[in-house]
């Protein structure tokens, strides 16, 4: 078992990232089979949340084009819609976008559902007025998005059950030495 290089902030924020990824891993995008990608924090801390944002990319071997970006310490994302990706990504690899906008599109719904599970607040940049609904509330009944949702935020819980177990795993290490 590998130590955990991570403070108890990051190592909160790599649990979140693991959780969305894995998520979202049976919906590839495209030909390429792009898959969600949420870049590890940069070192072992992440200065007390002030580096907490991490992309969002869209994984396919060497390419990565940027759809957004997460904080999970401020629980807040932003994910581009997909004009803004499609055209982000021509104008860095100069060849067509390989996923469709409707599977796009699905994508997205899902993505921002699995954030609003997590309490986090995304909004969608770009012309996100030609889409269907990206509030998850809006497509999803069941879920809604007031002031009340982000008062019983789990965050605070998932970092207690984090730095739980960090304590349970080094006590169970010490014990084996």
């Amino acid at each position: 078992m590998a130590p955990n290089v991570y403070t108890t902030v990051a190592s909160a924020m790599v649990v979140h990232a693991d959780i969305v990824t894995s998520r979202l891993a049976p919906l590839a995008l495209g030909p390429n089979k792009r898959v969600l990608h949420i870049t590890p924090p940069s070192g072992p801390s992440s200065g007390g949340g002030e580096l907490a944002r991490q992309p969002l990319t869209l994984s396919s071997g060497s390419e990565q084009p940027v759809c957004g970006w997460v904080d999970f310490v401020s629980a807040t994302a932003e994910v581009r819609d997909f004009a803004t990706t499609k055209s982000g990504y021509e104008a860095r690899y100069k060849k067509p976008f390989d996923v469709g906008e409707e599977e796009y599109r699905v994508w997205l719904q899902k993505l921002l559902a699995v954030l609003h599970e997590l309490k986090v607040r995304a909004s969608v940049t770009g012309n996100e007025f030609s889409y269907a609904p990206t509030d998850p509330a809006a497509s999803h009944p069941g879920l809604t998005s007031g002031p009340e949702e982000e008062a019983r935020s789990l965050l605070p819980l998932i970092i207690g059950l984090g730095v739980v177990g960090l304590g349970i795993g080094a006590a169970v290490m010490l014990l084996l030495r």
